[in-house]
This record gives structure tokens, C-alpha cells and sequence, in this order.
């Protein structure tokens, strides 16, 4: 309706006008005088409604015409000039929590959507238990899945364990086992079988997880109805939207960066100019990752050259999670709004990643899958920039009480973005990786040779990082994974060649691994992969990586606790040059299935697009008040333009003026917004009315 509801205090309702909004949009609105109006008052009936009941006001209307009539001072003026005093700004900051949105039950972070819901997520109606030996050792799964499409529109995740049969959790949509939970890309399908990017590990049961897999699966199909008219066609109202929750994308986007080609990348194959989000490489620039040694990340400049090995601090690539989606609705807000104090923070869950940092006490950790990365309360600035923001760090509740939460990424409040710089927990997102643990990185440490050659000479720099995979006696099992992405640095900064010994970086931070099948993932061999350069400032070719395995006999599984050894000497974990001269090329090309540069199937690195975690957070949004303090008083305005004013006078006496509307008028008096009172306002000739106008912006 529009009369404004009636207040024991008199409300005033402020509309910009048609004339005011087209000044704001040439950026030419301007406050300079005010006037009070009487347009709606009848002074013939005033004593009569005064005493009977209030007259009733319209509200403002979006292209509502100047004041019809106005009160007057003893000269006839009726434009009084804004003064300092009555003109204030004020800012006001609002919040509220956003929608949960992603694949996950944010109430049991551990949890699939619910079965009711899973169109939403997947292209299937429900995750399917695939039975028998369906998982070889090549690319082929054999007939079970019938929803999947013809072509590379589909992604496939495949839940199982390393002993090869399925999660027991699978009967409901608990994911409460560690497990290996792998994505592959759907390359063709000939009948009932498919055909994937790369190939897969033995198995004799899985759980099989369908997902939307074209280049731009947000909009195609979490977003796709999101393309359509987002008004109501009979109101032209934005009030209702096609995509407002629970119909809004229900996921987050996720891009990952990289500005240097993988190591292991043979000469002729895709190199990182070629992978899948290399046009958001100007983003990674922007939000303060430039393709360079950056000390901000850890606070220490760790690109000085050390008497033992150092981190390489060189930023490889970060993942991007953001909501950029084809929709009208501001589903954040203006931006993230943060306050640890009173525990308002952003936070990134991950039910599916197996964190080498995680801490559970126990022996297997069994019901502790998955992690939580929260924004911390500092505000930040990228450097030369007013770009805030918080750095990402470890929910400090689940990791152990006396360590620091590691900082492995940030949360853009303003931005609305949230990136993943730590190389490992990036690693677990990578579709291509092979594995959803994360890595410890490797210390080194220059030892004197026993011989007079060492695998590392004077002045020269070695690269080192490793991985745990498959032994080549092994033809069964998890097949190789992505190597550690944290590489170290050490440079033989002394006169004679020297050998090089290297071990984990801790202990205790290969929990997950296991020395039987079963849960979590295990390995049969620990690969060092490193490569020797002339400079400590010369980058690595990435087909110039060299390889060598330690196993234990037999093929067995490597023991975690004994590859953990801090002294090299005990696992014989030294570098040296006779096992240098025998060393093989680092090739990833097979086992990850990395494709040529002519190669227009498969799959390559970054093709990532949407985020398998959950993103919750709160809604910030800052309004801007202008507040116009207007004074009018019964001494000064004396008269009015309305013409029932003069028919009421009886003789020397005049009726009380009234006011039912204040108007704000620019240096050309044109009418730039208008006020219209709820219950009009009588003025007394010994009375000032105090009237508070706001408009937000």
C-alpha cells in the first residue's frame, strides 16, 4: 500500500528523484539547499483532523514532481542553504552469515550432499559402488556407469582403498575413512566402456562419483539456469531472481595457476603456457603472487643462500577459488566480512584431503579425514597496493596445541577471493596429481665424500623434492603419484665436492601413510628427484629432473616411522655421485598422463574448475548515510504558497503551518530528492521542528 505505516514518531521517507538519480549517474549530484513543504495539508480541514485523527501521507514515488507548495519566511524566501552542520556522513557496517555453498553438508563438514539434492552436484542420481576387478592397470573402466556422456564432458572420482576393495562408509554418505579419492577426465566412450586421461590403480571395488567436466561446467551446469531473465516480468522487480537459494550456483570456482612447467614434463609436451587456467595468469600478478622468489609468503627471506638446504621460494603456482557466475544477485555482498574476535572468519573446508599436518591422537586416525583452513584477524596488504588481506591459515583446533598454524594461503575480503599458495595443499586439488595427501617437504644437508668425486661440486646448486610411489619390481597397487611441490635448495658453497644426505623435514607427518593396505596410502618406494644447476639463482628444466628409487626389500611397503629418520645415514639416504651417474630421467608423461603439445584429447594441469570443498563465510556490506539535520522554525517560516493557507485565516488569526515533506534541492534548484512525513508536522510560531532526513548509498 502507500501510505507509510503509522508511528507514535514521526517517520519520514527519502527517495532520490528521477532528476536526482540522473545527476548521480553523470556524477553531478550535489546537496545545497532544503525547503519544507505543505503540498498535502488543507488548512480549511486542519482543526478539524488534528483533533479527530492525523492526515495521511503518500510516500514518495521514483519520479515524483517539485514540491507543489511551499512554507515561506517574512521575506518569501523558501530555499534555505545547507550548512556544515546540517549535512553529516555516517558509515555504518552490516553483516550476516553467507549461504553454505559446496559439495559438502557444512554441518558435518565430512559429508556428501544428501542423496535428495545430488543433481545438484553430480550428473548422476546417486554415487555408484562398482563391483569386481572394473579398475586396471590401463585407462578403461568396463561398462557400470551409465549416466556418463559421449566426449571429455564429465569427470570421474573413484573412492577406494588400498587393500582394493570399496569404503565401507559407502552405504551412507559419511566419508569417515581416509581414503584415496582421485579425480579422472572422461577422454571417449565406446559402448559401455570409457576411456580416462591417464591410467588407474588396481582395485576390485570402488565408489564411482559423476561430475560435470566441459571447460565451463559452473555455467553449463551448476549455473545453468542462471542464464535466464533474473526479473519478474510483472514488476520488473530484482526483489525475486531465478537464482536465489537454494537455486543459486551451489558451488565455488576454483582455478589453478601455474607460471613453470612441471617437473617431469618430457620436451615436446604441454608445457604450463598450455595448461587449463593460464588465462588467470594476470590474476595471480594482481593478487600478489608474482611468478618470482617472494619473501612475503613466510616473512623471511628465504632466498638467501644458506650453509644447508633452504626452501625454494619461488611461487609455482596458486589456486584461485572464487564465485564468478553468471547472475544479477550480489550473493556475498560488497565483501568478506571479518572479525576473529568475535569469531567471524572466513573458512575453506576440505572433507576429502588427507593433511600431513593434521594432528589426532591414536595410532590410525581413522575418523580423522579432511581439514579446515580459517582467515586469521591481521589485515594485510599486498605489496605496493591498498588490495587487503587476511593470510589463510590452519584451523589452530586441528592441528597440535603447541605448533603454529602454517599460513597456506589468503582471503581477499574485498575482492571476494581465496587462494591456496601452500604447493601441497594445492597439490590435493589437482585433478592430475594422483593423490589426495599432502607431502612434507625434504631437508638436505652437504656431506664429505668418501670418494673424490661428490654428487654436487663447488659453486653448483642442487633442487630436491621426492615422492612416494611404486617401486618398478611392483606391477599392483596405487600407481605414482605428483611429486612433493615444496622443493629445497642447497648450494656446496665449499672449496671440494660433497655429497648430499636428505631426510624428511620432521617427524610424525606422514600419519597417513601406512606399511599395510587398508586405509590412508601407502608406497613401495621413496623416489628423490632433483636436479643439479651452474647458479643458485638458475631455475630447473623440467625435463632435465633425474630420479633415484630407495625400497625396501622385496617390494615391501616402506615403513612412515622409518623413512622418517632424521639422520640420512641410517636409511642410507645419501646422494652420491656413483648412484648421480645411474640416476634415470624424471618422466611424468605415462603415469600422469601428461599429453604432447599436438594432443587435443586428454587432460592436462589446471583444468580444474570448480572447488571439492565447502567455502562458508560472512556477508559484509558497508552503507553510507547522508544525514541532513533540518531545523525548521515557527518564528522564521511564517506563510505558505498553499491556497487553502490564506481561506483558513479568520481575521488576524492564521492556522498553525504544517509540514509534509522536505525537499533537497542542488545549486540549480532543481529537486534532487524529496521527504514526505508519515504524520504531517504542525509548527507553532514558538516552536522549532527538528527533522532527520537519511539516504543510504
Amino acid at each position: 500500500m502507500s501510505y507509510l505505516i503509522k508511528k507514535s514518531s514521526k517517520l519520514i521517507k527519502v527517495k532520490l528523484t528521477e532528476v536526482g538519480r540522473k545527476k548521480l549517474s553523470a556524477g553531478k549530484l550535489e546537496f545545497t539547499y532544503w525547503a519544507a513543504g505543505d503540498s498535502e495539508i488543507d488548512y480549511q480541514y486542519a482543526s478539524y483532523l488534528n483533533s479527530n485523527m492525523d492526515e495521511m501521507i503518500l510516500r514518495p514515488k521514483d519520479d515524483n514532481p517539485n514540491i507543489k507548495s511551499f512554507l515561506k519566511t517574512s521575506g518569501d524566501e523558501i530555499f534555505i542553504l545547507l550548512t556544515n552542520a546540517s549535512l553529516k556522513v555516517q558509515a555504518v557496517t552490516l553483516n550476516n552469515v553467507a549461504v553454505a555453498r559446496g559439495f559438502f553438508n557444512s554441518s558435518q563438514n565430512n559429508t556428501f550432499p544428501a542423496t535428495g539434492n545430488a543433481s545438484r552436484y553430480i550428473t548422476q542420481s546417486s554415487p555408484v559402488t562398482l563391483g569386481g576387478t572394473i579398475i586396471l592397470t590401463d585407462a578403461t573402466i568396463a561398462g557400470g556407469i551409465s549416466a556418463i556422456s559421449t566426449g571429455q564432458c564429465n569427470f570421474i572420482l573413484v573412492r577406494f582403498r588400498t587393500d582394493g576393495t570399496a569404503p565401507t562408509d559407502i552405504a551412507g554418505t559419511i566419508v569417515n575413512e581416509p581414503t584415496i579419492t582421485l579425480f579422472f577426465k572422461v577422454v571417449s566412450k565406446s559402448g559401455s566402456d570409457i576411456t580416462l586421461d591417464r591410467p588407474l590403480p588396481t582395485a576390485s571395488g570402488a565408489q564411482v562419483i559423476l561430475y560435470p567436466g566441459c571447460d565451463d561446467p559452473i555455467n553449463t551446469y551448476y549455473g545453468s539456469a542462471c542464464t535466464t531473465s533474473n526479473w519478474s516480468t510483472s514488476s520488473l522487480s530484482f526483489d525475486t531472481y531465478n537464482c536465489s537459494p537454494p537455486n543459486s550456483v551451489p558451488v565455488w570456482n576454483q582455478n589453478n595457476v601455474w607460471c613453470e612447467t612441471m617437473a617431469g614434463t618430457p620436451i615436446g609436451y604441454k608445457t604450463h603456457e598450455y595448461y587449463g587456467s593460464v588465462k588467470y595468469i594476470g590474476e595471480k600478478e594482481y593478487l600478489g603472487y608474482p611468478c618470482d622468489c617472494d619473501d612475503d609468503i613466510s616473512g623471511q627471506d628465504l632466498c638467501d643462500v644458506l650453509n644447508s638446504s633452504y626452501i625454494d621460494n619461488f611461487i609455482k603456482g596458486i589456486g584461485i577459488i572464487h564465485y564468478t557466475n553468471n547472475m544479477v544477485s550480489n550473493a556475498y555482498g560488497e565483501f568478506f566480512y571479518i572479525d576473529a574476535d568475535d569469531d567471524k572468519v572466513t573458512n575453506i573446508l576440505m572433507p576429502t584431503i588427507m593433511w600431513h599436518n593434521r594432528y589426532f591422537s591414536g595410532a590410525t586416525g581413522n575418523t580423522n579425514f579432511g581439514m579446515r583452513f580459517i582467515s586469521d584477524g591481521k589485515v594485510r596488504y599486498v605489496k605496493n597496493s591498498d588490495i587487503k588481506y587476511h593470510n589463510l591459515i590452519e584451523d589452530p583446533d586441528l592441528i597440535f596445541s603447541g605448533d603454529t598454524p602454517l599460513v597456506v594461503g589468503r582471503v581477499f575480503p574485498q575482492l571476494k577471493i581465496v587462494t591456496i599458495h601452500d604447493e601441497e595443499l594445492l597439490a590435493t586439488t589437482v585433478f592430475k596429481s594422483n593423490r589426495n595427501w599432502s607431502l612434507p617437504r625434504l631437508a638436505a644437508e652437504l656431506i664429505t665424500p668418501t670418494t673424490t668425486d661428490g654428487a654436487l661440486k663447488p659453486n653448483e646448486t642442487m633442487y630436491l623434492t621426492y615422492a612416494l610411489g611404486r617401486a618398478s619390481t611392483v606391477t599392483t597397487g596405487l600407481s605414482d603419484s605428483l611429486h612433493c611441490q615444496k622443493y629445497v635448495k642447497i648450494t656446496n658453497t665449499t672449496n671440494t665436492d660433497k655429497d648430499v644426505g636428505f631426510r624428511i623435514e620432521s617427524t610424525g607427518k606422514l600419519k597417513y601413510m601406512r606399511s599395510t593396505t587398508g586405509l590412508g596410502f601407502n608406497a613401495t618406494a621413496l623416489k628423490l628427484i632433483y636436479q643439479v644447476v651452474s647458479g643458485q639463482d638458475i631455475r630447473p628444466l623440467p625435463y632435465a629432473w633425474k630420479t633415484q628409487s630407495w625400497v625396501a626389500g622385496g617390494g615391501a611397503l616402506l615403513n612412515p616411522s622409518t623413512i622418517e629418520n632424521q639422520n640420512p645415514a641410517v636409511n642410507n639416504y645419501i646422494l652420491t655421485y656413483l648412484i648421480s651417474s645411474g640416476a634415470s630421467i624424471y618422466d611424468i608423461s605415462t603415469t600422469l598422463g601428461v599429453t604432447t603439445t599436438a594432443t587435443t584429447t586428454g587432460s592436462t594441469f589446471g583444468e580444474e574448475r570448480f572447488f571439492y570443498g565447502n567455502l562458508d563465510t560472512y556477508i559484509g556490506a558497508r552503507v553510507y548515510k547522508t544525514l541532513f539535520d533540518i531545523n525548521v522554525g515557527g518564528s522564521y517560516f511564517i506563510n505558505s504558497s498553499n491556497p487553502t493557507f490564506s481561506k483558513a485565516i479568520t481575521g488576524v488569526t492564521r492556522p498553525e503551518l504544517t509540514i509534509s515533506e522536505i525537499g533537497i534541492y542542488d545549486s540549480k534548484k532543481d529537486l534532487v530528492m524529496i521527504g514526505k512525513m508519515s504524520i504531517p508536522v504542525t509548527l507553532s510560531p514558538t516552536q522549532v521542528a527538528n527533522i532527520e532526513m537519511t539516504m543510504d548509498f
